[in-house]
């Protein structure tokens, strides 16, 4: 008798400890996000090169690419991600405090195609704002 209730004990007690682990994990991976303001900042001292800045030879391209990375994450188009429309409206309801959210990421990834269609424009645009600016190493504690 006593057997038929210790182990479902030990199965809820288990389960219960393994839900407070995982929470637990979660909100540390939250918490090495970078923030609305982390992001912002990294913005603010990172030089992004516009195409009229490319190879004379190449700025076709690069304005190209530019263009369609825009319509895909500017949060006025009518042909912006899904992804992207969610990023903009948090961007704009939420506190600096914030974590960024999983929208933006899913954001840069849906327009990612787009922005490496040119080299310039990617290494020395996309990528800063998208990537790099959005990077755990660029949080401030």
């Amino acid at each position: 008798m006593n057997s038929k209730i210790i182990i479902p004990l030990a199965i809820v007690s288990l389960l219960a400890l393994s839900s407070l682990l995982l929470i637990n994990k979660r909100t540390t991976l939250k918490s090495d996000q970078p923030t609305i303001y982390d992001w912002q900042s990294c913005l603010q001292n990172t030089v992004l090169s516009s195409c009229d800045q490319d190879d004379p030879l190449d700025v076709d391209d690069c304005n190209a690419a530019a263009t369609a990375s825009s319509s895909c994450n500017s949060e006025s188009s009518p042909t912006a991600s899904q992804s992207c429309t969610h990023w903009w409206y948090y961007y704009e309801t939420s506190q600096g405090s914030d974590a960024l959210p999983d929208s933006f990421y899913e954001c840069a990834s849906d327009c990612l195609n787009f922005a490496q269609q040119n080299n310039f424009y990617y290494q020395n645009f996309f990528s800063p704002m998208w990537i790099n600016c959005a990077l755990p190493t660029y949080h401030n504690n």
